[in-house]
């Protein structure tokens, strides 16, 4: 008999309803989760660290899984040969130092992610990561470190004493996702930092060794950010803008309408190695000291940046009186005002290097001009500069000074010299002209001296409708300085030459504005009897305090 092989009734139904499911569950033309489904996401591992004398918390709650799953275990390698587990972890180091801490975290899918960053554990040290939100003192037996941007905010005043170091980590030290670090005051807030010649206080770079005169020199800029204060003194702007080198999304605005304004006092402060652009445009760097609408009422002397990237002192707008400013071997601007500026200064000097750097002076007189805001352009005064640029056989190609935008302003006084180029620029297509013929623009018993561009006054000013006037009110002859740009001790920026012309007394001085608009206040400016920042056959103001000083280029 034969037997065939004939499924009985309910098998054969099975057989035929199974027959779909192995063919879909079969099929993978998709990922490797099959079926087209998404691919599993990676975790992201991030942390944060306190720093408390030896004992350091790390905290990875900051860590997620983009499939909306959990985090399943963290474990962490300390840089010390030790490790641990958990989220939030506290562990003793046996020494100063820095270590390289790493954090690996797995989810409940089996993925993976890592995140490592080196922690500084000095009980000398504090680590900053927060903004200043109560009254606070920073005090010398400490090393502050700016861990990104931090604010002080309005309402609280951060006091700095004499001696202390503050130092900004490098963007890729920081821990707060920030782009930079730097120290912020906001409007309504107030830093009292009164350093004094033997105890300066000194902002700079980690990488700054502060017992290796020769660790950093004055090529290494762009390490950190730098110093900004915002103020309420009246600006040519509408409305309130924000600061640049700063994201929009800070808020870091400025502006108002109280000339009076007292943000507290800086004397005596070096900053030194800043600059960072957050954005890393060119033009978008920090300066190494910002004023934003910084008013009358606050207090600034015996300031010094030294070798930051962007420019070394920036006004935006304000009514300040700022004096004994040495600006050395910046990467752009020594001095630069914007932002209708109607502020003084006295004993104000600089030297450019060879490398980088930009004018001595880039004076401004608008961001944006109105019919409202037209009068309102910078028209300041500046008593007793030195103006030392990079150097006739340099090849940077910029003049000492240039007045653009709207720009004026008044200089009396100053010595001028050492330019690969021109001494001066007018430009013509804009309101800076006009502000020369109208008087606001005002240059006057000035020494001008030693330019790649030329061996007299006509010669160095761009454009030939302003050198008769200029050549008029001005004299071109060698002051007698001693110019060097290495650490030799051969800088020496005091007058010695005989027949210099005798200074101008203030109450000649113009001072003049528009009709209906503010003048500056003149009355904390001196008369002396020299020409330019110092004064002869007496001690250097920079002595003992900057790192002009400090790293041999002066000698003290």
């Amino acid at each position: 008999m034969f037997h065939s092989l004939r499924t009985p009734p309910f098998g054969r139904l099975l057989a035929l309803l199974l027959v779909p499911f192995l063919v879909l569950t079969g099929c993978d033309s998709g990922g490797e989760n099959g079926g087209g489904g998404e691919e599993e996401q990676v975790p992201t591992a991030s942390f944060t660290s306190t720093v408390n004398g030896f004992e350091v918390t790390f905290d990875a709650s900051g860590s997620t899984d983009p499939d909306g799953g959990t985090i399943q275990s963290y474990t962490w390698e300390f840089g010390d040969g030790t490790s641990g587990t958990g989220a939030t972890v506290s562990h003793t180091y046996q020494a100063i130092g820095d270590y390289d801490v790493t954090l690996e975290v797995i989810d409940d899918e089996g993925q993976t992610a890592s995140s490592s960053s080196t922690v500084t554990v000095n009980p000398d040290q504090i680590v900053v990561s927060d903004d200043i939100t109560a009254n606070t003192t920073w005090t010398a037996d400490k090393t502050y470190i700016l861990n990104g941007l931090i604010f002080v905010n309005p309402g609280v005043t951060l006091t700095i004493e004499p001696g202390t170091v503050i130092k900004g980590r490098s963007q890729n030290q920081i821990t707060t996702n920030d782009g930079a670090s730097a120290l912020i005051i906001r409007r309504d807030g107030n830093i009292e930092a009164a350093g004094t010649a033997d105890s300066p206080i000194i902002f700079t770079s980690t990488a700054d060794d502060l017992e290796d005169p020769a660790d950093l020199g004055p090529s290494d800029r762009g390490l950190w950010g730098g110093l900004i204060v915002l103020g309420n003194a009246p600006i040519s702007e509408p409305g309130s803008p924000t600061v640049e080198g700063v994201p929009d999304s800070e808020g870091a605005r400025f502006g108002g309408d109280d000339p009076a304004d007292d943000s507290g006092t800086l004397q005596y402060i070096s900053i030194r190695h800043g600059g960072f652009s957050i954005s890393g445009v060119s033009g978008d760097e920090i300066n190494g000291l910002t004023l934003g609408a910084v008013g009358s009422g606050t207090t600034i002397d015996h300031i010094e940046v030294f070798a930051n990237l962007d420019d070394g002192i920036e006004w935006f707008g304000g009514t300040v009186h700022a004096t004994h400013l040495a600006v050395a071997f910046c990467g752009d601007d020594s001095f630069d005002w914007d932002t209708g500026f109607r502020g003084t200064g006295q004993y104000w000097f600089t030297i450019q290097a060879p490398d980088a750097g930009g004018r001595g002076a880039e004076l401004d007189g608008f961001d944006t001009v109105t019919n409202d805001n037209q009068d309102l352009f910078s028209d300041p005064v500046v008593v007793n500069a030195t103006l030392l640029g990079s150097g006739t056989t340099s090849s940077l190609s910029d003049n000492a000074m240039r007045f653009r935008n709207g720009g004026a302003g008044e200089w009396y006084n100053s010595l001028i010299g050492s330019f690969p180029a021109g001494g001066l620029r007018i430009d013509t297509d804009d309101a800076a002209a006009d502000n020369f013929n109208d008087g606001f623009l005002v240059l006057r018993n000035n020494v001008y001296f030693s330019f790649g561009g030329g061996s007299d006054i006509p010669s160095i000013v761009e454009g030939t409708q302003f050198d008769s006037a200029i050549a008029q009110a001005n004299t071109f002859q060698d002051p007698g300085v001693s110019i060097s740009r290495t650490a030799d001790g051969g800088l020496d920026p005091r007058p010695t030459a005989s027949g210099l012309p005798t200074p101008e007394a203030k109450a000649n001085f113009d001072n003049a504005v528009p009709q209906g608009t503010s003048a500056p206040d003149l009355t904390p400016i001196e008369d002396v009897n020299y020409l330019g920042a110092f004064a002869p056959g007496q001690p250097l103001w920079t002595d003992g305090w900057t790192a002009l000083s400090q790293t041999g280029f002066t000698a003290n």
